[in-house]
């Protein structure tokens, strides 16, 4: 019977990663090295994945002549053993495989427990013991007595969390940081009138519809001194006929015929008026649109200005 104790899995720590290798795995399973290896150069998975689970590495084994020699060998993770272990089959395999998962745990439990900071002290215990009567301030940390702070009905104590000189400093802070915000607030900016403008095109139409109008204003110019002609006509008329009453009934048609004449003229006065009151609505809308408060503005020029060129 031989003496000679069994292989266990050795599995180290490399670049805070658990591996094993090849030559441990074959050593462990029974197999020949030179099998693993090819196990695990047949193996069909993605480069990538062989990249990080399988590094090829050599590692120096003493010759029995004498010297050293390099045997090529492979690290393996935790993963790369998983794979290249499913197909290992046999009465030992599962008791190996379990043997190496058991390895495995047990060195990243380790890695844990080293990876977690130490538990920090803490600043300061969670009941702050301060003498009867006072209080320590948020800001300042210092304890201070009750009357030194303002009174709070709000809060557990009935008095504020900052002192009366530190919740001055915290206001100041507070209004600085809000400097802009506050001014933006308290002064608003009203948004200038959209200025309103208009074509060439429109204005040129609207500079003819002006010069029309123009013309119907000379006509009813024109008008005007037709009636006034008319109005002077009769007055004299009228005169001539209260000179020469004597006359009898011949002056009295005269003064009749007459009195039709002016109410004739004042008929065509009113019609006259109406026409000179259209005439000089429709003007003020050409001129300034239907708001005569606020006329347009041409291309920086206004009507009269572009007119006078």
């Amino acid at each position: 019977m031989s003496n000679q104790s069994p292989v266990v899995p050795v599995v180290k720590v490399v670049n805070n990663k658990p591996i094993t290798t090849s030559l441990n795995v074959a050593e462990v399973f029974g197999k020949p090295h030179k099998d693993v290896l090819r196990a695990i150069e047949n193996l069909e998975i993605p480069d990538d994945l062989r990249e990080r689970n399988f590094a090829p590495t050599s590692n120096r084994a003493p010759m029995p002549n004498g010297g050293f020699r390099d045997v090529p060998l492979y690290t393996l993770t935790r993963d790369g053993f998983t794979i290249l272990v499913m197909g290992f089959t046999g009465p030992k395999a599962m008791k190996f495989k379990l043997a190496y998962i058991e390895a495995f745990n047990r060195m990243e439990a380790e890695l844990s427990a080293k990876a977690l900071p130490p538990p920090k002290e803490p600043a300061f215990t969670l009941v702050d013991s301060v003498p009867q009567g006072t209080k320590r301030c948020t800001r300042c940390r210092v304890p201070k007595p009750l009357a030194e702070f303002s009174r709070r009905i709000a809060n557990k104590d009935g008095y504020e969390i900052y002192c009366i000189p530190c919740n001055k400093l915290n206001q100041q802070e507070y209004r600085q940081r809000n400097r802009e915000r506050n001014l933006a607030v308290r002064q608003p900016v009203k948004p200038e009138p959209a200025e309103q403008t208009v074509s060439l095109e429109a204005y040129q139409a609207l500079h003819r519809s002006t010069h029309d109008l123009q013309s119907s204003v000379v006509d009813l110019l024109e008008a005007d001194v037709a009636i006034a002609s008319d109005i002077a006509g009769l007055h004299s008329g009228i005169i001539e006929i209260i000179s020469d009453l004597s006359r009898g009934k011949e002056a009295t048609d005269k003064l009749a015929a007459q009195g039709n004449s002016l109410r004739d003229l004042c008929s065509r006065l009113m019609d006259h008026a109406m026409r000179c009151t259209k005439t000089a609505t429709a003007l003020g809308k050409v001129l300034y649109g239907p708001s005569p408060t606020q006329p347009h503005q041409i291309e920086g020029n206004t009507p009269r200005q572009l007119a006078a060129h």
